[in-house]
Order: structure tokens, then C-alpha cells, then sequence
């Protein structure tokens, strides 16, 4: 359903009402519009394109994640249970049709927005000690997905959203799998993020842990160095051509040409990590516990080891 115009957004079921504002985002499955609510709280309200798309959010949002570390019950309307996500997650606080073709979800708006517009539009890149802590929120948000048997399977700047008071909120688990369910066998994630398993198309499964912690280590490039560290991870690609080669020297040497500072200078820390986070045989990239002992981390995890 299109939906371009200000108005009223009524509901069928639970008779809820909300005014839609504004278009805030959109994707290649859906649309995000900021509305407000009888209670004078404003919402994300997301409308999906297609039936497919509507059940793969909603049901993941609602049954994928059962787990004490995340999940919380919200009372709606007559005696209807939604599942909402108040740590790391963001609050899904109900969905439902209207139509036979047109389907909403409503959820917590996030005030600050994606990361991806501070990290590339606003801020460019951060200082490594604000890096570090930023990062490890995140590091923490996926470590919780994979303690409660789900990969995210889509970790990129736009999939994390700040809230008023700037805590992380991972979203979007459209492309979420459950880890006891094996390997994956369909290709998931976004280009630029998605780790090299996810394109070899001859090959039938892949283990999604690995693939998570590749994106991440894309995501700490971001934070650090304002760019991607590569456009597409194969021997094809200018840069990452060094990582397989395992020639680091000159994979760091072609990002200080597109950087041409001098006075900008990365700690050998931040790299030895990155790259241990990026190899392209899955099996050899580091695990989310080894990140969190690495000693880029040191100075923060002394202070906080939780």
C-alpha cells in the first residue's frame, strides 16, 4: 500500500488510532512512518509490500527471541500479549492488517536514528575511545541474539538505531535465523556487510555465527574509519584482495590513500582486531568472547567486565 499522504491510520481489530506525520525511512520491503498515538506518544508505524515480508518481521519479533535476556510481555487491547524488546531490541507493540493487502507493525520511535547517519553522514567517523564504547553495546546486543540461539543475519549501520538517551537498539531481524536450526542454506545480508560465504552461491550451507561476526568487524571499520573497508569480499575487490592474501600491510596501505592524512593514525590494537574479524575462510575469524578479551577492549572491559 502506498501511503504518501498526512491522515488517519485506523485499525480493525483493537481500534487503535494513530496520525501519521511523516515518511522517516524506507527499505526494500517496507516503510517507515512517524506517527503519533491517542496518548500523545509518537511510533514508528511500519507498513510492509508484501504478506511475506509482514510475517517474517512480525513472527520473528514475536517468536524467535523467547529468552529472559530480552524479552518482555506488553498487554494490549482485550487481553492480547505482544512481545516486546526493551534492551537491545526495540519494543514491537502490535501489528496487525487492515486489509487483505495492507499490514502494519507499530514500534517504539527511536529518537536519535540509525547509527549510519552520524557514522557517514554526520560525524564521518569516531575517535577510538568513543568507538570502543559504542561498539562494545553492539558487541553485547549480538552476543544476547546468539546466547538466545538467533543469528541477526542483516548487522549493518541502518539495522542500528539509537534511543533518546543514545543506548543501542538493534533491529530488523527479517533475515534472522535460529541457530539450532543448523546452517543456513538461502544467502542473507546487505552488500558492502555480508561475509564472503554469503556470496559464494556453490555453496549450500554456511554457519551464520561467523558470517554475524564479519559484519560486526565491518561495523568497527565504520566507527573507526569513516568509510567500508571494502566493497565486496573477494579476490575481485581492490582492498579485500589483501585480507585474503593475508597481506595486511597492504590492505592498510590502500586505506591510507583514500584517507590521504597524515595526522590520522589507528592503533595497532583496532587493526590486529579488524582483521581477525574479516578473514575470509569462516573458521578462522575470531569469537565474540575472544573480541571482548582482545586488547583493543582492554581499557574498557578493566572497568566493566560484565
Amino acid at each position: 500500500m502506498e501511503l504518501e499522504c498526512l491522515g488517519i491510520l485506523h485499525t480493525n481489530k483493537q481500534g487503535e488510532e494513530f496520525y501519521i506525520i511523516k515518511l522517516i525511512g524506507q527499505g526494500q520491503y517496507s516503510r517507515v512512518y512517524l506517527a503519533l498515538g491517542k496518548d500523545d506518544q509518537h511510533y514508528a508505524i511500519k507498513i510492509f509490500k508484501d504478506i511475506e515480508s509482514y510475517r517474517n518481521e512480525t513472527s520473528r519479533l514475536r517468536d524467535l527471541i523467547p529468552s529472559k535476556y530480552i524479552v518482555k510481555l506488553f498487554s494490549f487491547g482485550e487481553g492480547v500479549l505482544e512481545r516486546g524488546y526493551s534492551v537491545y531490541s526495540y519494543k514491537l507493540f502490535n501489528h496487525f492488517d487492515v486489509e487483505d493487502t495492507i499490514r502494519y507493525a507499530v514500534f517504539e520511535y527511536l529518537h536519535n536514528g540509525e547509527l549510519f547517519n552520524y557514522v557517514l553522514k554526520i560525524q564521518k567517523k569516531f575517535p577510538e575511545d568513543i568507538s570502543r564504547k559504542i561498539f562494545y553495546d553492539i558487541l553485547r546486543a549480538v552476543e544476547t541474539c546468539h546466547k538466545c540461539g538467533v543469528i541477526h543475519g542483516d548487522i549493518k549501520l541502518e539495522n542500528i538505531l539509537l534511543s533518546s538517551n543514545f543506548n543501542i537498539k538493534l533491529i530488523d531481524f527479517g533475515f534472522a535465523k535460529k541457530i539450532d536450526e543448523g546452517q543456513i542454506s538461502s544467502l542473507i545480508g546487505t552488500k558492502g556487510y555480508a561475509a564472503p560465504e554469503c556470496f559464494i552461491t556453490s555453496a549450500k550451507e554456511y554457519d551464520g555465527i561467523p558470517s554475524d561476526i564479519f559484519s560486526l568487524g565491518v561495523v568497527l571499520f565504520l566507527l573507526v574509519m569513516g568509510f567500508f573497508p571494502f566493497e565486496k569480499p573477494n579476490c575481485t575487490d581492490n582492498r579485500y584482495k589483501f585480507i585474503m592474501k593475508k597481506d595486511f600491510n597492504g590492505f592498510w596501505k590502500k586505506c591510507e590513500k583514500i584517507l590521504a592524512d597524515p595526522n590520522f593514525i589507528v592503533s595497532g590494537e583496532f587493526k590486529n582486531l579488524f582483521e581477525k574479524m574479516v578473514c575470509y575462510q569462516a573458521n578462522e575469524r575470531i569469537s565474540i568472547n575472544e573480541i571482548k578479551n582482545h586488547p583493543w577492549f582492554h581499557e574498557l572491559t578493566g572497568k566493566n567486565n560484565n
